[in-house]
């Protein structure tokens, strides 16, 4: 299938950022630092990801193409073996959202050195963003998911449930749900929607 010519977008559901992780009792204290270590020993560096091509193994891919670092990729078979790998340092890093890293972070068995975004998180205020820093600006990886339906499908009728999806979303029962798993709520509209695919598409082939 094709995503652009075979579908309709209908509206994002959620979109998750990702922080870079560390073990708790790590050397790296910056993201900074984890670049230069690896400017210093290209391939000596290694970060892990929960499958190749995965935003965890692209994201790192994008870093390393910002900075013209290289580093070494280790995937693992799913979220708990590749964060329980960084807490006992088999891997130096990994990119991690709140709902997947988060209870490693609260059970202190890693840290989060940057969120990979614009701007710091609400529930880690005290996490620096990667755009704050000159080096690390343009270094963003999140996570989205969100509904689509045929192309064929008629205009009227995809604007519709777009229209109940947002409403949906809007009910104070899914916001606090989502506040808890650290997930943004992005209220964009059809033609919005397929705009951001498009672009992220482009801008995720670069690094790919």
């Amino acid at each position: 299938y094709d995503v652009d010519k075979d579908f309709q977008p209908l509206a994002m559901v959620l979109r998750t950022p990702f922080f870079v992780a560390v073990a708790a009792d790590s050397p790296y204290q910056r993201v900074e630092d984890i670049v230069e270590a690896a400017k210093a020993r290209p391939e000596g560096v290694t970060y892990g990801s929960w499958f190749v091509g995965s935003p965890g193994h692209i994201g790192a891919l994008q870093l390393q193409a910002l900075s013209g670092s290289t580093m070494r990729h280790v995937p693992y078979r799913d979220f708990g073996q590749l964060y329980a790998a960084v807490s006992t340092r088999e891997v130096d890093w990994a990119l991690g959202s709140i709902a997947s890293a988060g209870g490693f972070e609260r059970g202190g068995k890693l840290r989060f050195l940057a969120v990979a975004a614009p701007a710091r998180d609400p529930l880690y205020p005290q996490v620096p963003a990667t755009a704050e820093s000159a080096r690390l600006r343009g270094f963003e990886v999140s996570a989205w998911a969100g509904l689509f339906a045929a192309r064929a499908t008629p205009v009227a009728l995809g604007e519709r449930i777009a229209t109940d999806i947002r409403a949906a979303m809007a009910l104070p029962v899914v916001q606090e749900r989502y506040r808890t798993f650290g997930y943004e709520a992005p209220r964009l509209d059809p033609a919005q929607f397929t705009q951001l695919i498009r672009q992220e598409t482009e801008a995720w082939r670069g690094v790919i």
